[in-house]
C-alpha cells in the first residue's frame, strides 16, 4: 500500500504490485562418459617338435608317466587296428634324422621303419584283439640295468641314444582276467624318453 498526491492535493492510498523476483535460469551439463572394454590378449603356446631338440644324455625312467601315456596309447591301437593312431609312441622322425648317419634318414623313416611299425601293430591285433577281448593296457617295464649307452659311429649312427631291448608290456585281456606279456624288441631313447623303434623284430 502506497499514499500517492493526486490533483487538488489529496492523498490516496493506492495499491502498488511488488514487483516479480527476477527470474535464474539454471543450465545442467550432463557429460557422457563411454567405457571401452579391450578383449584380454591371448597367446597360442607353439609346440616345437621334440625330435627337432638336440639330444641329452638322460636315461630314461620307465615309470615316467609319459612314457606310460604313450605305450597305452601304442596298445590301444593295438585293441582297435589303427595303426596311425599309434604314432606318438614311436620313435620321432626328427630324432631319427639327427641319429642316422647314412642315407636318406627321412626316407628311412617314413617307408621302412613306420612300415615295419604298422606291421607289428596290424599282426598283433589279429593275433590279440578276438571277440570279448578289451586288451586293457597295465604298465610297461624296462629290463633292470638293461639300458645301452650308444655312442656315435656305432651302428652307422651320428649321434647317441640309449637302447634298451625285450621291454614287458603288461595287458589284461578282460577286465578281470590275469595279466599277460608282450615283449617290446627295442626302444631307444631321445631327451630323457623312452619310443618304441622295433616291437617284434629289427626287419
Amino acid at each position: 500500500m502506497a499514499l500517492v498526491l493526486v490533483a487538488g492535493g489529496l492523498l490516496v492510498e493506492r495499491t502498488v504490485a511488488a514487483s516479480a523476483p527476477p527470474t535464474t535460469t539454471s543450465t545442467t551439463t550432463t557429460t557422457s562418459t563411454t567405457t571401452t572394454t579391450l578383449a584380454p590378449t591371448t597367446t597360442t603356446p607353439t609346440t616345437i617338435p621334440v625330435g627337432s631338440l638336440p639330444q641329452t644324455t638322460q636315461l630314461p625312467n620307465a615309470a615316467d608317466p609319459a612314457f606310460q601315456q604313450r605305450m597305452a596309447i601304442f596298445w590301444a591301437a593295438v585293441r582297435t587296428g589303427d595303426v596311425a593312431s599309434a604314432l606318438p609312441a614311436f620313435f620321432p622322425e626328427g630324432a631319427y634324422i639327427q641319429v642316422k648317419a647314412e642315407g636318406d634318414a627321412a626316407w628311412d623313416w617314413q617307408t621302412r621303419l613306420v612300415g615295419q611299425y604298422d606291421q607289428a601293430i596290424t599282426t598283433l591285433h589279429q593275433e590279440l584283439a578276438r571277440p570279448g577281448t578289451e586288451l586293457t593296457y597295465v604298465t610297461t617295464q624296462v629290463q633292470p640295468g638293461g639300458a645301452t649307452w650308444m655312442p656315435p659311429g656305432s651302428e652307422f649312427n651320428k649321434g647317441p641314444y640309449w637302447r634298451t631291448l625285450y621291454s614287458v608290456l603288461s595287458y589284461r585281456a578282460t577286465p578281470t582276467g590275469p595279466i599277460q606279456q608282450q615283449s617290446i624288441l627295442d626302444l631307444d631313447s631321445w631327451r630323457g624318453q623312452w619310443y618304441i623303434i622295433h616291437v617284434l623284430s629289427f626287419t
